[in-house]
C-alpha cells in the first residue's frame, strides 16, 4: 500500500481501498477463494457464485472455498458496487450481471482465459458477441493469447494477469528444492510481487 487510502499494484495502478467489488463467478476453484479472501482485506467484496453450476462438477466444497467471504447465489438488490467482474458470456448469472443497470460509473470487467485460435469460431465470435462485449469497460484475461482474442472481440481495454498462485504455500518447497542449487534459470530469478488476483 502506498498510503492508507490506496492500494498500489505491481503494474503501478492504484485503487481506492474504499472500493466495492462484486465478483460473479460460474464455478468454484480453491485458488479463487484464496484470491477473493486476499482482496477482501483491501476492498469491500461480495462474491456471487452460480452454486448449481458450481456444484454440478462436485470437485470443490463450497463451504471451504467460500469460507469467510460475503457470498450469495443471487445478485445483490440493495448494494451498488464500483466494479463488477464476470466470467465469459455463456453463464446466465454472469450475463445477467453484465446486463444489469448498476448505476452510473460502475465498471464492468469480463474475465476469461480463452486463447486466440485462428479459425471460424474465433472469427465469428467477434460478430456473435458484439452486443455482449459492448457492455464492458475492460477484459481481464490470463495471458497474451487471450489478450489477442479480447482485442479481436473489441473490448475497449485489455489487461492480463487473471490467474495467480499463492506463493506462500509453495515457498518452503521452493527453498528446499533443487532450484536453489542447480544452474541459474529464469525460474530462479523470479521474484514474486504482491497481487490482487
Amino acid at each position: 500500500t502506498s498510503n492508507p487510502q490506496t492500494l498500489k499494484l505491481s503494474n503501478s495502478q492504484t485503487f481506492k481501498l474504499s472500493m466495492k467489488v462484486l465478483f460473479v463467478w460460474p464455478g468454484l476453484t480453491g485458488y479463487m477463494g484464496d484470491c477473493w479472501r486476499a482482496l477482501a482485506k483491501h476492498v469491500e467484496l461480495k462474491v456471487v457464485v452460480d452454486i448449481r453450476h458450481a456444484m454440478a462438477g462436485g470437485k470443490y466444497d463450497a463451504a471451504e472455498v467460500l469460507k469467510d467471504l460475503d457470498w450469495s447465489d443471487r445478485l445483490p438488490e440493495d448494494w451498488r458496487p464500483d466494479a463488477v467482474f464476470t466470467v465469459g458470456w455463456s453463464n446466465p448469472l454472469c450475463v445477467e450481471a453484465a446486463r444489469r443497470n448498476w448505476g452510473p460509473g460502475v465498471k464492468r470487467i469480463c474475465c476469461f482465459d480463452m486463447p486466440w485460435r485462428p479459425g471460424l469460431r474465433c472469427f465469428a465470435a467477434r460478430f456473435a458477441l458484439r452486443r455482449h462485449v459492448r457492455l464492458f469497460d475492460a477484459a481481464y484475461v490470463a495471458g497474451e493469447s487471450a489478450a489477442r482474442y479480447a482485442r479481436w472481440l473489441g473490448f475497449p481495454r485489455v489487461e492480463t494477469g487473471l490467474f495467480s498462485i499463492d506463493l506462500r504455500k509453495f515457498s518452503q518447497t521452493f527453498k528446499l528444492s533443487n532450484f536453489q542449487t542447480s544452474k541459474p534459470s529464469n525460474f530462479q530469478t523470479f521474484k514474486p510481487s504482491n497481487f490482487l488476483f
